[in-house]
């Protein structure tokens, strides 16, 4: 095989001292670092903490630290092939030298051990139960911490010996920066006093330890930093007894006789005579207690060398392996390297020292290679474990104690996708590999098998940087995909991605003015403004497409270079239509579409085969023939027009003039594709002669497959008849997908059918698998049960938490949401027993697609991480108290009245968080003291607060006492509602009673109030709903012919301010600035409801940080109110 003998040849080439080996595969074919399965994805460890893993009872146990400096432990299940992971400390330092290290008790419970890198002590946790990483004993400090430990405390190594009923000790570098050693005598929950085991001439000796568990442990150390010590020498001791020795069994010391000097130990190898410096990596024992040593020699900076030093019996026997290449971290551009002694790594397996794993340079890349010797290291069979990575391959770690005879992992490594430097400004990002296989991709049509595949190619992808412009249809392709990927993914990388991308290329299309394949990036520019509203992000897509639209090409559609100007090929139909379509849904513009419709046809009547459905590319292929007489009809390039037809529909209005046409047009391409499509559920290059091209092709097979999952989902295709058709492309698909993630089968860049082969991949293949992916994915979400829902933004302004209510008569009962975009079941809520509801963001003219579908208990609902709130406070005076997760509000009851404090006004509890926090607040009794939450600084005193209502006739308010009774009507995740009622007051000789109904929606500042009055003898009067003001000053702003009236507070003290506003919707209101309100009035009769809306914004909440931003908020409340979100059975 083609991998197996690159590796052969790479090999030979490799210079040896030692007696020619023999390079075998591995009984599985080897394969890049970065497709075997990960212990993390996110993790990375130095050499000088160890174990980093260990095994126990079907089940391997690793400590690493996150790219954020977290402290984490993660398990892999043999029999499952399951891994897990819990952090012990977060955010702990992102420095790959506090890694910690794991020791398992007799109990079965787990200590672990950490440090920073040089700080002032260790850190010791202890699983709470046997085997189970989830709970963890408080952190233990053992006191490693005194007056000589000026360098601090780093590393961890920790053993324990059974024949010393289980005493455990640990070795850092500790006192003077040397080598120093503490015991424990119960389990790990207290120390003895640390020592100095070692002292040297060199600044700092770096250890490395190896145990039998039982009665000894050796030590491995060198003279200091080979970075400071020229002559960096490697020495060896044993401890057994009580006692030091060297490796012929001549005692060096008691334990208690420590410090001892580095020259009285046995001197493995001796710089000094060769000014070759050294550096240890790893020690174990034979089966006869013999010790091995692997070091690595530095004869510069870029040439190092591995070494295996054993002892015989009699002697120490050193050998060099190979040249391991120079350091692995990549040093920037004209920077000196800081660490040029970091070694790709090399281990022993301390189950049989006779194998090492180390990483070496293999054409560019190192790779993690397993050499045995059957000849105490005279000489080697080599195996290869990682070939052809994209990513460097370094620091090996043989999992200790795992049983010879149980298939899983035996080493793990650490697979970089970046490493600049173990600390510096976020220097690594790196996963942690296992030496298992990935397991094979599924084709089942099931969203966790859909997901897992996508992940792998996506993830493929971003290890693989791009290799054309950021701006050309190639990017334009892949991110269209990635944009649909992103939404689904559980992390925000592929979102970071993107954003990375757009900010690479400042937000530009590409240099061609005219050229469709320039626009189609565009499409992602509109898709990251549609989530993130910086409108940077399309400006200036906008102004070209303003240009070319001004400046309109006429060209002729005969294809040529100046026909370019238009959409003379196919394949333009998918860059430039979809980017026109959306951006005039987001800027209301209908130019935009009419344009693109106008171009889309004249395209299509030039190019578009009627007897045949399918599209030539361009006008050269009109009278062109497939070696078996047929048309020739390209297969990518009808791949791009069907993907277009669906993305243009997706943004085009319901009522469109022509809307009919395409959906006519994608049933007529839809069913000659399914009819074409061949056993092994692909397309070929040429659709009409697969005899020419037998190989499948997966770029216009992912788009193909989009397409027709795309046309299931909204009902635009018969899933009888089409979803075996999805299903066998979709096996197809994954059957393309190489172990490592990449996605083979597709045709290079050209115009017209060619060859392929599975090596064969580029990025608009994976554009096109990640698009088909995403509605293969809802498929097996929801399949087609229940009923569309389409919910439409018919103005352009960004609408966020959107409160949808489902009449349950039209839809049924018992319902979940599904999401078309964020493939994901939306929070819903059920209230007054015939209404659901649940919330949804609108991009400027967005419309966003969603099923509805019975029986809830069948799907997975996440919970929702914030809720709404309401209750009576008896507690304190009868208050009652609402909120949500932006703002809380409260209003006074009868027991406040009784004591003289009479009011009907509301108050505002400001908020900076987004739980709840009014039973909190009420349990402490300190809301009026900020301690990181928030606070009740508003006052309302006898006012109408921040939205109160009153009677306002002959120029003065009559307001009512306080509320008398109240009713909860409903508390849930998106709404809660209850009812006040107030007692009859005198206003200027009418009587007058109220009652209040209030409703708050998670995420909303606003609360809605129903206010129905009885007003005796049946009489008009005008009501009045009101913001005070405040002696000192603050801005009032109103606008009559909208609604709204705001208020900005002047500041309070280091409270900041708050702002007030009311919107006042469908109703006839005048302005009254008068006693200390501003006052929206409008008439109401008896029995007369008034509904209006009234809330608040903190300066402090990190919502609103100025009167402009709050007045924005307020107006655009107002306009979306007069403009709701119209919600309607199936795809509009």
């Amino acid at each position: 095989m083609r991998i197996a003998k690159t590796l052969s040849l790479l090999c030979i080439a490799v210079s040896l001292l030692l007696t020619a080996g023999t390079l075998t595969a591995a009984p599985d074919q080897p394969l890049p670092g970065q497709a075997y399965q990960p212990m993390t994805e996110d993790g990375a460890w130095c050499w000088f903490s160890d174990p980093r893993a260990v095994y126990k009872d079907g089940k391997a146990y690793a400590g690493w630290v996150t790219k954020d400096g977290s402290i984490v432990v993660g398990t892999y299940d043999y029999k499952t092939g399951e891994t897990q992971q819990t952090v012990l400390h977060e955010k702990f330092q992102a420095d790959d030298h506090c890694n910690p290290s794991i020791l398992i008790r007799p109990d079965n419970r787990l200590v672990v051990f950490y440090t920073l890198h040089g700080g002032r002590n260790m850190y010791i946790r202890i699983s709470e139960n046997p085997l189970d990483i989830s709970e963890w004993s408080p952190v233990i400090n053992p006191g490693f911490s005194n007056a000589k430990n000026r360098y601090g405390v780093c590393y961890s190594n920790p053993v324990q010996l059974s024949q010393e009923d289980n005493k455990m000790y640990v070795l850092w570098r500790g006192i003077d920066w040397k080598p120093t050693m503490s015991t424990s005598t119960d389990g790990g929950k207290t120390w003895a006093k640390p020592t100095q085991v070692i002292t040297s001439t060199g600044g700092r000796p770096y250890v490395k330890v190896g145990t039998n568990h039982n009665d000894r442990f050796d030590i491995a150390f060198t003279t200091g930093h080979p970075r400071r010590e020229p002559q960096n020498s490697v020495f060896f001791m044993r401890y057994r007894d009580g006692a030091f020795y060297k490796a012929d069994g001549t005692k060096i010391a008691n334990i208690d006789q420590t410090p001892i000097a580095h020259t009285d130990a046995d001197i493995v190898y001796d710089a000094t005579e060769t000014n070759v410096r050294a550096w240890v990596w790893d020690t174990a024992a034979d089966a006869d207690g013999n010790p091995v040593i692997v070091y690595t020699r530095l004869p510069s900076e870029t040439d190092h060398r591995y070494h295996y030093a054993r002892w015989t019996g009699e002697k120490w026997l050193d050998v060099e392996l190979c040249k391991a290449g120079k350091w692995f971290p990549e040093t920037p551009q004209g920077k000196r390297e800081p660490e040029p002694h970091y070694s790709a790594g090399i281990i022993l397996d301390h189950n049989d020292p006779s194998t090492v794993y180390l990483a070496l340079p293999r054409g560019g890349t190192f790779e993690i290679e397993k050499w045995t010797t059957a000849d105490k290291g005279e000489t080697w069979n080599r195996t290869a474990v990682t070939v052809n990575s994209t990513n460097d391959n370094v620091r090996p770690f043989v999992i200790r104690d795992y049983p010879a005879q149980t298939e899983g992992p035996r080493v793990l490594w650490m697979n970089n996708r970046k490493y600049v430097h173990f600390a510096r400004n976020g220097g690594y990002d790196t996963s942690i590999r296992m030496d298992v296989p990935p397991r094979p991709l599924s084709t089942a049509i099931e969203p966790a098998e859909i997901e897992k595949a996508m992940a792998k190619v996506a993830d493929w992808q971003l290890e693989n940087p791009l290799r054309h412009s950021k701006t050309n249809w190639t990017t334009g392709a892949l991110t269209a995909g990635m944009s649909a990927w992103a939404q689904m993914a559980e992390t925000d990388k592929y979102t970071d991605w993107l954003i990375e991308l757009g900010n690479d290329t400042n937000w530009q299309l590409g240099h061609r003015k005219y050229h469709a394949d320039d626009h189609a990036i565009g499409q992602m520019y509109i898709e990251l403004f549609e989530r993130l509203k910086d409108p940077e992000m399309i400006a200036h897509t906008k102004q070209r497409l303003d240009w070319v639209i001004k400046n309109r090409s006429y060209a002729d559609l005969k294809f040529s270079r100046k026909s370019q100007e238009r959409y003379s090929w196919c394949d333009a139909l998918f860059m430039a239509p979809p980017t026109l379509a959306r951006l005039s849904a987001v800027t209301g513009d209908d130019k935009y579409i009419d344009f693109m419709d106008e171009e889309w046809w004249a395209t299509t009547d030039y190019l578009y085969d009627e007897e045949e459905h399918l599209y030539f590319r361009d006008s050269r292929y009109f009278d062109r023939r497939e070696a078996n007489n047929e048309k020739i009809f390209w297969g990518r390039g009808n791949g791009w027009v069907f993907g277009g037809i669906c993305r243009v529909l997706d943004y085009m209005p319901q009522d469109y003039p022509t809307r009919d046409k395409y959906i006519k047009l994608y049933k007529e391409m839809a069913a000659k594709l399914a009819d074409i499509q061949q056993p092994d559920g692909l397309w070929r290059a040429s659709l009409l002669d697969p005899g020419s091209y037998p190989a499948p092709e997966t770029s216009s097979s992912g788009f193909f497959t989009y397409g027709l999952a795309w046309g299931i989902n909204r009902g635009i295709l018969d899933e009888d008849e089409y979803l075996p058709v999805v299903k066998k492309a979709w096996a197809g698909l994954v059957k393309s997908i190489h172990a490592d993630g990449k996605l083979g089968y597709v045709q290079p860049i050209g115009a017209d059918p060619k060859k392929v082969t599975f090596e064969m991949t580029e990025i608009y293949g994976v554009g096109a698998f990640l698009l088909a992916g995403s509605e293969v994915y809802t498929i097996a979400s929801v399949h087609t049960a229940g009923d569309l829902l389409t919910v439409a933004n018919p103005i352009t302004t960004f609408r966020d938490s959107q409160t949808i209510e489902l009449p349950l008569d039209k839809y049924g009962n018992d319902l979940a949401v599904f999401n078309f975009d964020t493939k994901d079941f939306e929070v819903t809520q059920t209230v007054d027993d015939d209404t659901l509801l649940f919330q949804a963001d609108l991009a400027p003219g967005e419309r966003k697609i969603f099923r509805v579908v019975p029986q809830k208990d069948s799907y997975d609902i996440p919970e929702s991480e914030y809720t709404t709130f309401g209750r009576f406070v008896p507690e304190r005076k009868d208050d009652f108290a609402w909120e949500n997760d932006r703002i809380g509000f409260r209003m006074y009851g009868p027991a406040l009245a009784a004591t003289g404090e009479v009011s009907s006004g509301v108050d505002v509890w400001a908020k900076s968080v987004r739980y709840p926090v009014i039973n909190k607040w009420y349990e402490h009794g300190h809301y009026h003291d900020n301690t990181g939450e928030g606070l009740d600084f508003y006052k309302v005193g006898p006012s109408l607060g921040c939205g109160g209502i009153g009677i306002y006739t002959d120029d003065k308010l009559y307001k009512s006492s306080n509320y008398t009774d109240y009713k909860v009507i409903t508390n849930g995740p998106i709404r809660t509602t209850f009812e006040l009622t107030f007692a009859p007051w005198d206003a200027a000789g009418t009587e007058v009673s109220e009652t209040k109904r209030i409703s708050i929606d998670l995420g909303s500042n606003v609360s809605r109030f129903e206010s129905t009055f009885d007003i005796a003898g049946s009489n008009e009067l005008p009501v009045a709903i009101g913001i005070v003001k405040r002696e000192d000053g603050g801005d009032l702003a109103y606008n009559l012919a909208e609604g709204w009236m705001t208020y900005w507070q002047p500041p309070h003290a280091a409270h900041g301010t708050i702002g007030c506003g009311v919107v006042v919707p469908d109703a006839d209101v005048n302005f009254v600035d008068d006693h200390g309100h501003g006052l929206l009035v409008t008439p109401v009769t008896d029995g007369q409801t008034i509904t209006y809306y009234a809330g608040a914004g903190w300066d402090q909440s990190n919502d609103f940080d100025t009167r402009a931003q709050w007045d924005k908020y307020v107006k655009t409340f107002a306009k979306n109110k007069a403009n709701p979100p119209k919600a309607s059975k199936g795809w509009k």
